[in-house]
């Protein structure tokens, strides 16, 4: 499982089927529409990510755990750099309504979660 559902919150595990990251995966670039935190429980991670303007908000290199706001429409990248096994990281979203209002509960409008590639 990559996604579920724990009450008012919607998470997703990063990695291949949720399992987390090998040494030197990268989660690339991308953005959200709204503001969500990622969990980094373990290892070692290289964080980068951007203004909506395009210039380099932050850059740096991080052992686990910690956790990090990503607002909406800011690029960011993820790389595990080793340190424990598996890079084990989720990230943590609100439920939302299609007006963007936050939301108690699920209400089945994935946009709320959705990734837009870079």
């Amino acid at each position: 499982m990559t996604d579920w559902i724990s009450g008012n919150v919607y998470i997703r595990a990063m990695g291949k089927n949720g399992k987390g990251l090998k040494l030197g995966e990268v989660v690339k670039g991308h953005k959200h529409n709204f503001d969500h935190t990622s969990i980094f429980f373990c290892g070692n991670w290289h964080i980068v990510k951007w203004a909506p303007d395009g210039e380099t908000r932050f850059d740096f290199k991080r052992a686990g755990p910690f956790h990090l706001l990503i607002e909406k429409d800011t690029k960011h990248e993820f790389t595990f750099l080793g340190g424990a096994p598996i890079g084990h990281a989720w990230c943590v979203y609100s439920h939302r309504t299609p007006q963007g209002e936050v939301s108690l509960e699920y209400n089945g409008w994935l946009d709320a979660y959705q990734s837009i590639d870079e």
